[in-house]
């Protein structure tokens, strides 16, 4: 009879243990499914940044082409306008003599448009050209050291951040 308890008893512990195997290896698939699944999730993710990444460097690539292809683009008209600048001023000076041999024979009204124009308007729109050329001639500079830099190789190394903090 005592055989028979331990027996039952036994038995009691068995099924019991079968269901907590059982309630465990239930647990077990469900965690397994859902870590399969933020696994999934977790590469798609991955896949999807790795196309993010790729479609932005080949749109930096791009922007920095275009930058460099635009700057040499524009040099050359700058360059023009520089030089028929100079050649207006060059043409200005030559002007100069032949002009005030005939201003006295204009009348006043005349001389005073024709002086207003040859020493003011004219060396002003010059001068004006001529600033807005260098002015222009740096942004076109600007934009191809930047298109340079852009091609340049990063080269990473170390820093010290508790140095860089500590004065926090």
């Amino acid at each position: 009879s005592q055989i028979q308890e331990r027996d039952a008893e036994l038995e009691m512990h068995r099924k019991h243990l079968e269901e907590e195997v059982s309630l465990r290896t239930a647990e077990l698939a469900l965690t397994n499914e859902q870590l399969q699944q933020e696994l999934t999730e977790r590469r798609n993710a991955e896949r999807k940044l790795e196309r993010y990444a790729a479609q932005l460097k080949q749109s930096n690539e791009d922007v920095l082409s275009f930058a460099y292809i635009v700057s040499h683009d524009l040099r050359a008209p700058l360059v023009s306008i520089m030089g028929f600048a100079g050649e207006l001023q060059l043409a200005l000076r030559d002007i100069e003599t032949v002009l005030d041999r005939c201003l006295p024979h204009l009348s006043e009204e005349e001389r005073a448009r024709i002086t207003e124009a040859y020493r003011n308007d004219v060396p002003e729109a010059v001068k004006f050209i001529n600033s807005s050329a260098i002015r222009m001639d740096g942004q076109i500079s600007a934009i191809l050291t930047l298109s340079r830099l852009g091609r340049r190789e990063l080269k990473p190394y170390q820093i010290d951040m508790r140095a860089l903090t500590e004065p926090l």
